[in-house]
């Protein structure tokens, strides 16, 4: 059993989450730019991995599945890190009393969406190795996983980081949507005084992001983590057991390889664990639905060219100035540049005349 579709769907998502990158580093928006990159990194992770390990689970590679399996815990854990410091950052913009912000706050607030952005994943990782029973295993249709032993410690640092993070990201989105709907008639203004790169549009397209991530992230957050401690339970874990080092890693070196067809017998235990595989690009999705498609994305996309640029200023000399002679174009194409002003001739127009040397100077770049 496989999904044909999540590794082109992932690896789609892996370029189109970068697309408004561009307007959110003008705006200096850093959680925003930082959940980019790991949606990113977590889409293309899941596309690949599947695909290099599309029809079998032979070994290759030996150091990568090592990598991709931390990096792919840690995108997971720090796009939920991002989601919850945004609609933070969204909650303390809507707040009255705290609207007047001084540049030294927002470069608190900076510092602190680089600082979380990246230590929440890097923390995430280390006490991983608490619970990480053996390196990896390979599944076919999906590649490298990375494994669990199933104790309190996979509970309390595996599975309860994530939901927090999840209920939190809902608190905070909930308070900004409340206040908003409060204050909707002089929102603007606290927009203004907070002295923050949001305008009404923006905050709303933010807002909308932390709302939706979390309306259908927590849930999903909370099935997987309930799921995986039933099971838990279900096959005999003494999850109250001491912790113990050498038992949990007594075969560290072990690569577990599982062929597609393990999953026929147990069609809805698939589905929850390929859900797991579908958060990531669904939020990649999300992003982009929301971010992708706006006026200052879209020009982000489509720059003017040079050729547009030439093309429009060779028009307007025309139209403005009466022509120009073929010596003073043959200059200009030789790429001359402004240093043509010197010598152009004007069909019945003076050189000197400083609205004339006002529009050349305006067009010519």
């Amino acid at each position: 059993m496989k999904d044909p579709v999540l590794p082109p769907f992932a690896l789609l998502m892996c370029i189109l989450v970068w697309l408004p990158f561009r307007f959110h580093w003008r705006l200096r928006n850093y959680s925003v730019m930082i959940m980019i990159l790991w949606l990113s990194i977590g889409s293309f992770l899941l596309g690949l991995n599947a695909l290099i390990w599309w029809s079998d689970t032979t070994p290759r590679g030996d150091p990568w599945c090592d990598i991709s399996t931390r990096l792919m815990l840690m995108s997971q854990i720090g796009a939920a890190g991002c989601n919850f410091l945004l609609s933070r950052k969204l909650a303390g913009i809507s707040s009255i009393s705290r609207a007047t912000r001084m540049e030294s706050d927002r470069r608190r607030e900076a510092a602190l969406d680089i600082g979380l952005g990246f230590g929440i994943p890097i923390v995430h990782i280390l006490l991983a190795i608490l619970y990480q029973g053996h390196r990896y295993d390979l599944y076919e249709g999906s590649g490298c996983e990375g494994t669990t032993y199933q104790s309190w410690p996979y509970i309390l640092f595996g599975l309860l980081p994530p939901l927090l993070l999840s209920l939190a990201t809902l608190v905070f989105s909930l308070i900004a949507m409340s206040r908003f709907i409060s204050r909707r008639a002089q929102f603007k203004a606290v927009l203004h005084s907070s002295n923050s790169a949001f305008d009404r549009g923006r905050f709303l397209r933010l807002l909308a992001l932390t709302s939706v991530e979390a309306i259908w992230g927590f849930p999903v957050t909370l099935t997987l983590a309930v799921i995986s401690i039933v099971g838990m339970h279900e096959s005999g874990a003494d999850l109250l057991e001491p912790y113990s080092w050498s038992r949990v890693h007594h075969n560290f070196y072990k690569v577990g390889r599982y062929p597609s067809q393990i999953w026929d017998p147990f069609p809805k235990q698939y589905a929850t664990w390929e859900l797991g595989h579908w958060v990531i690009p669904v939020s990649g999705l999300i992003f982009f639905a929301l971010f992708g498609f706006t006026k200052e994305c879209r020009a982000a996309y489509f720059p003017r060219s040079l050729f547009t640029r030439g093309h429009s200023a060779n028009i307007s000399l025309s139209t403005q100035l009466g022509g120009i002679s073929p010596r003073a174009f043959d200059s200009f194409s030789h790429g001359k540049g402004v240093d043509v002003l010197h010598g152009l001739h004007i069909t019945g127009k003076s050189i000197d005349d400083s609205r004339t040397e006002e529009s050349l100077q305006i067009h010519i770049h």
